[in-house]
């Protein structure tokens, strides 16, 4: 059975590790994350930005107490040329590999879909690396694509 939990009840050195896990992971497969991944010396820094920052949901998913994945989330607003229209971007989804297929990615992402529609929204966005095959999970509860980010490398 998967449990989540709101971040601010989980010790700063599980939420450390899990940020960590999803920088790495996200490193080895991104040559762009590769060069500026901020590791050990800013986690902390970021994480408790994190936890104290305004209209954001960050959520711990634990498996038989253990720590198996977290989702970070924010109520962002486009503005601009555009009409002005509020949305949650889910910036972080990270399940430990061995905690994969057992419902945790799925289980998080409900809970901000929730937290999305008490907001009284009715869009999520993330950002996801082409090759990453939870891409199909993502598809499967009813995410598109809707943009396509190129990017060029100035060496």
């Amino acid at each position: 059975m998967v449990d989540v939990v709101d971040a601010r009840t989980v010790r700063l050195a599980e939420l450390k590790e899990l940020w960590l896990g999803f920088i790495r992971e996200l490193a080895a497969a991104d040559t762009w994350w590769r060069e500026g991944a901020r590791l050990d010396r800013d986690a902390e820094q970021f994480l408790l930005q994190a936890l104290e920052r305004p209209n954001t949901l960050f959520l711990v998913a634990r498996v038989q107490d253990k720590t198996a994945g977290y989702t970070l989330a924010e109520r962002r607003r486009v503005t601009g040329v555009f009409q002005a229209a509020d949305y949650v971007h889910i910036s972080d989804l990270y399940v430990k590999e061995e905690f994969r297929r057992r419902g945790v990615a799925h289980k998080l992402l409900a809970e901000v879909e929730n937290w999305t529609r008490g907001q009284g929204l009715t869009v999520m966005e993330l950002n996801v690396l082409r090759d990453n095959p939870a891409r199909q999970l993502y598809r499967r509860l009813g995410f598109h694509d809707h943009r396509l980010t190129l990017i060029r490398r100035l060496d």
